[in-house]
């Protein structure tokens, strides 16, 4: 484009009364803006000696806040429009932008002692850190001003650093790069050390004066004092030097400022003005070489003495006492569609649209004019130069140019990019009127969601709802964070204004509560148990309370009890719930803070949850549960757990004691009772336990003891034993048999053995019978012997002599009758008839 400068100068505000311009030669006036268009901080020299005031403004002139602060030496900005004041000693003060203090620290105790001599702010990821040389000159760093971790860089006092700036990487550590008039030296957060650098083309004779890094970290100005620019691009290890470019002025040389990525500016200072020469960094690369060096002079802007400069993402904003401007490159777009004579598609386009708007049949010519495959190209160009543009007129111009576009595209153009540039337009227009300076570059950067926070901090709420409806944020992230900033706002501000009084009246509580309750009520989604926890972090347990009963969310309402310490009523409101989940929760909160008696005495108004507290407690610790039953003179439970402890001892066959005493403890609680009929019933059963059982079995054997349980039919003992002792088939079957015999049980012993297999043969059960007096039953059980020496062995068993004998005789087995016949005294008629009948068995062979 011919006939227009590359970079413009926008005046935001004017009519402006800022106190930029000392009142006395030797007055110090400190300046910091915030990045994004954010407040500017002035410090001004008040009457009391080593003291200032420093004022917060919104770039439109307005005064938001004002810091009383003493020995301020240094302001700066945060991205997120937190204020850091530092003063001569090395002690940093973090304020809001609304001038509340947020946080003090120092850097370092060295720092204290020796004082300050620079300081610098760098971007670090997300977050802003501070950086400054001490007096001894030693470098000591924060790479957060918010949540400082200071660390620090050992240099040599003896080095005069002539200029330096701090260099940031997402994969390399923080490092400082200065200069010591032409000698380079670099230092890392790793090694706390800096080393040498040799650059070739650092020049070597004269130094370094300034060095400016870019926004993005990539790039580095560095002025020579013979007036050499040199680029340099830090992202790689050796720091290669991209361009050269001498400056042609005379003068002093102020500041230097980046303003955008392809343009930098230098401020020439002059006793009656402040001008910026820009230059462009736009062309071929250069080199090294002076003979190489290229002049690439833009423009001078002229500025009044009092001019205070600020570099931004995109441009550099100018401040003067009786206004505010922006310094920006223009946008290739602009001057396609605005350059004098283009005939790009976007300005045929704007044409159109401004001789339709004329009334003109020539807005005709020009969309004719358009290459029907170049309008989407057209529109582009055009929404794009509407959303750059600061002056609503021309945005609308631009605006109705790519509507006509669109209609007459080939293909269908996009309506979602037109919709959002309309509303970002609106969003930025607004953002304006309120001192908030926005460029659609710094926008896009920032993102809605960002302009949001910042609205939020400079306590402009309804604009921030307003721009969350209007975006269409995401609730959680947008309208219902916003009220919640509101409602803390709200809470902080009542506290301060009742600081002096020892309780807020409860008046003003209702009232604050009911303009909390107006609002909240608009946006049934914010919990109010949420507000509820907010109010009683800010010390206001009357207005916590107010709030949370109007939660509607039970489970939620409760949780927030529990962490109020509401512990009652958090009781009271589970039960009511009829949520069982709800009531264990209370409960576990309960037992995890508070001793056993606490609960209990608390637990004494909720007949309900003590319930459940007690079947809780009923397995781990029982006697805590009979505590409980006793302080509440539950005699009906303190006779049921008696009885179960009763049952739960029977078991024990060896020691019938336990059971007994807890019997007759349940007799007692029912006679508590007047149940006198079921007591003498528990009494009676006692007696009998005492009558049948007083024999202690301790001293007994297992196989004992189960014979004695067979003896008097205690089943359950025999199970018990059996699974206990892990008994075999043939120890049960055989004890059974021996505890049937013992106790005479003839014809239970009979039916037990024939109505299973037995494990162990019929010889031992014909032997128990034989032992135990019922030789009969013995005989009976004979047909069951099927093997011959099992036959006489039984007979031998039986004590009938002959028959054995006879059975051998039948078996001619002379052996088994000679055994038999050892089996009797000699003089025993049994011996007589044995012999004889091996007599007659060997006259027979």
């Amino acid at each position: 484009m011919t006939g227009l400068p590359s970079i413009q100068n926008l005046c935001l505000y004017d009519n402006l009364n800022l106190p930029l311009f000392p009142t006395q030669s030797d007055e110090q006036i400190l300046f910091a803006c915030c990045p994004f268009a954010g407040p500017i901080a002035i410090s001004i020299p008040s009457k009391s000696p080593n003291s200032s005031m420093i004022g917060i403004y919104m770039q439109n002139g307005a005064q938001i806040a004002s810091i009383n602060a003493s020995n301020a030496l240094y302001l700066f900005w945060t991205k997120c429009l937190k204020l850091i004041v530092i003063n001569n000693v090395g002690r940093v003060l973090l304020y809001d932008a609304l001038g509340k203090l947020l946080k003090t620290s120092t850097m370092g105790e060295e720092t204290l002692s020796v004082g300050l001599s620079d300081a610098k702010t760098f971007s670090y990821s997300n977050e802003t850190g501070l950086i400054i040389i001490n007096k001894s000159g030693h470098f000591f760093v924060v790479n957060s001003v918010t949540t400082p971790l200071l660390w620090r860089i050992l240099s040599d006092s003896r080095n005069l650093v002539t200029c330096w700036t701090v260099i940031t990487s997402c994969i390399k550590p923080t490092r400082v790069l200065l200069c010591s008039k032409n000698s380079f030296l670099i230092g890392e957060q790793e090694t706390c050390s800096f080393q040498p650098c040799n650059f070739p083309w650092a020049k070597t004779e004269g130094q370094y004066i300034k060095m400016e890094l870019d926004n993005d970290q990539c790039q580095l100005l560095l002025l020579h004092d013979s007036k050499i620019m040199q680029l340099i691009d830090v992202e790689v290890d050796d720091f290669q030097c991209l361009k050269q470019i001498k400056l042609e002025f005379n003068g002093e040389i102020g500041q230097i400022f980046w303003c955008g990525k392809s343009s930098f500016a230098v401020e020439q200072k002059l006793e009656s003005s402040n001008n910026l020469f820009i230059y462009s960094l736009e062309g071929t690369s250069g080199s090294d070489q002076t003979e190489n060096m290229e002049n690439t002079f833009n423009s001078t802007f002229s500025f009044s003495s009092d001019a205070r400069f600020n570099t931004d993402i995109d441009g550099v904003r100018v401040f003067t006492r009786r206004s505010t401007s922006l310094l920006l490159p223009i946008q290739d777009a602009s001057k396609s569609v605005l350059g004098l004579g283009s005939n790009e598609p976007g300005a045929l386009l704007y044409g159109s649209a401004v001789k339709l708007e004329q009334k003109s049949h020539a807005s005709y010519e020009f969309i004719r004019s358009i290459n029907p495959e170049d309008m989407n190209i057209a529109v582009d160009q055009c929404l794009s130069v509407a959303a750059h543009h600061f002056d609503s007129k021309l945005q609308k111009q631009l605006l109705k140019a790519a509507s006509i576009g669109m209609r007459r595209c080939q293909r269908p153009y996009d309506a979602d990019k037109f919709v959002r540039i309309c509303r970002l337009l609106r969003v930025l227009n607004a953002l304006r009127l309120m001192g908030i300076p926005l460029t659609f570059t710094q926008l896009e950067e920032l993102s809605p969601a960002s302009i949001v926070d910042r609205l939020v901090v400079l306590g402009h709420w309804p604009m921030a709802v307003k721009l969350c409806e209007f975006l269409e944020i995401n609730s959680k992230e947008g309208v219902y964070k916003v009220i919640a900033h509101w409602c803390l706002a709200m809470m902080t501000t009542f506290k301060e204004q009742n600081r002096d009084s020892e309780s807020a009246n409860a008046h003003k509580i209702a009232e604050l509560a009911q303009r909390l309750i107006s609002r909240l009520h608009q946006y049934p989604a914010i919990s109010y148990a949420d507000v509820a926890e907010m109010a009683s972090r800010q010390g206001l347990p009357a207005l916590a309370e107010i709030l949370l009963d109007l939660e509607t969310n039970v489970s939620r309402q409760v949780t927030a009890m529990l962490k109020l310490k509401q512990l009652e009523k958090a009781l009271q409101r589970a039960g009511q719930s009829q949520q069982p989940d709800l009531m264990h929760l209370v409960l576990r909160h309960l037992r995890s803070n508070m001793s056993g008696l606490e609960v209990e005495m608390l637990l004494s108004k909720a007949p309900q949850a003590l319930s459940i507290y007690q079947s809780e407690i009923r397995d781990e610790a029982p006697d805590r549960l009979l505590a409980l039953y006793e302080q509440s003179d539950d005699f009906i439970r303190q006779a049921l757990l008696y009885l179960n402890k009763a049952e739960q001892s029977s078991a024990d066959v060896f020691d019938s004691s336990k059971t007994t005493e807890f019997l007759f403890k349940a007799e007692k609680a029912l006679k508590n009772m007047k149940e006198t009929q079921t007591a003498q019933l528990i009494g009676e059963n006692a007696q009998l336990i005492i009558e049948n059982f007083g024999t202690s079995l301790s001293h007994l054997s297992v196989r004992d003891t189960f014979i004695w349980a067979v003896e008097h039919d205690e089943l359950a003992i025999m199970d018990q034993l059996r699974k206990q002792h892990r008994l075999v088939d043939k120890q049960v079957f055989l004890w059974t048999i021996e505890g049937f015999a013992r106790a005479g049980k003839w014809q239970q012993l009979e039916q037990y053995a024939r109505s299973r297999k037995s494990p162990i043969g019929f010889l031992s059960i014909i032997e128990l019978c034989t032992k135990y007096g019922d030789k009969n039953l013995a005989t009976r059980f004979m047909d069951k012997l099927t093997g011959y020496e099992e036959q006489v062995r039984a007979y031998l068993i039986m004590n009938e002599i002959k028959k054995a004998a006879t059975l051998a005789a039948e078996k001619i087995d002379l052996t088994m009758l000679q055994l038999i016949r050892r089996r009797v005294p000699p003089s025993s008629q049994q011996w007589t008839e044995v012999t004889k009948i091996i007599e007659n068995l060997g006259r027979t062979k």
